[in-house]
């Protein structure tokens, strides 16, 4: 309500989906253009689905992040699973592989280069997004 505006921010809440949405969302509001957003925790499967959707917005491009390697069996289980289920998923149209799949098979957290614990962000330009914009995440 004051107006203030930052160059950085980072995010380190609660670590649910929607409470991280919120705090990104007003940081949105308040960071200049050239500003920082920082996420932590970003392998938590809630800041992870979030990272993905915020991926899509236009004003923002990620510029860096801090490597997380995972487990050996989650590894096993995306070499596995999710790489075969992945490939599978290219021979579906794109509307109905987001139906059967998990964005997660669609494409890897490295495919993303989100297999992080965080997450820089830099925006770009000013969020000029239609009311009905939106982007499978």
């Amino acid at each position: 309500s004051e107006g203030k505006k930052y160059d950085f921010c980072f995010i380190d809440g609660n670590h649910t989906f929607d409470h991280t949405l919120i705090d990104f969302f007003y940081l949105n509001r308040m960071i200049d253009i050239g500003g920082i957003i920082v996420i932590d925790d970003a392998g938590m499967p809630g800041i992870n689905k979030l990272i993905r959707y915020i991926l899509n917005y236009p004003a923002y491009q990620q510029i860096g992040n801090v490597k997380y390697n995972g487990s050996p069996k989650k590894e096993m289980f995306n070499w596995f699973i999710k790489k075969p289920l992945g490939l599978l998923s290219l021979l579906l149209p794109n509307k109905l592989k987001h139906q059967v799949f998990a964005s997660s098979v669609i494409a890897s957290d490295k495919k993303l280069n989100i297999n992080s614990s965080m997450i820089a962000l830099q925006k770009i330009k000013n969020d000029e997004r239609e009311w009905y914009w939106f982007k499978e995440f």
